[in-house]
């Protein structure tokens, strides 16, 4: 009888089954409106260039003043912490204490019980 506890791989897809990413840019970067250009406090700019919107389904973010800003959310978290794409997983599995990689459970479901999340509708082009 083997004994023991099955290791969990830490992924985008397990991340993304636990919390969406509205929820880590929400945490992350803070107050924002879907689709509607603001300014990024992340570089302390101040005029609005900077979009955090649903393109095709996902949210993505963009700086047309900064192209080093731009990707999915966990890009953002890369950008913000200047880290690598696991290192960014693993910020995120501490931040809402997801229990994937870490021993700190934090109860998630109260972070991201704070606001409502968007409908997310993707947008279906026509060809000519």
């Amino acid at each position: 009888m083997i004994q023991g506890t099955k290791k969990v791989v830490l992924n985008k897809e397990l991340i993304f089954s636990m919390i969406s990413p509205y929820d880590i840019y929400k945490h992350f970067f803070g107050n924002f409106k879907l689709n509607v250009v603001t300014s990024n406090h992340l570089r302390g700019e101040k005029d609005p260039s900077f979009i955090i919107g649903t393109k095709y389904g996902e949210i993505t973010h963009k700086d047309f003043g900064d192209e080093f800003w731009k990707g999915n959310c966990i890009n953002l978290v890369q950008q913000i912490h200047r880290c690598d794409y696991m290192t960014a997983l693993r910020i995120i599995d501490r931040e809402f204490g997801l229990g994937i990689e870490t021993t700190e459970i934090k109860d998630y479901r109260k972070i991201i019980s704070e606001y409502k999340q968007p409908i997310i509708e993707e947008k279906k082009y026509s060809t000519v």
